[in-house]
């Protein structure tokens, strides 16, 4: 199951879905466009199997 961060400021900043805490079988969590530090250590702490951090937004030189 593929989250981004948006995902997360849109539910209040619950990390783990619903959808995930509710399945029946063992699901992958991916945690996708990450650019606060804090939310990627909340994710490996509630369970995602990966994570992708995002610096597009810092400049080149």
């Amino acid at each position: 199951m593929l989250i981004s961060q948006n995902v997360v400021r849109f539910h209040g900043g619950a990390v783990l879905p619903r959808a995930a805490a509710a399945a029946d079988v063992p699901i992958a969590l991916h945690l996708d466009y990450v650019t606060d530090i804090e939310l990627l250590h909340l994710a490996v702490g509630a369970g995602f199997s990966s994570q992708c951090l995002t610096r597009a937004r810092l400049t080149w030189m």
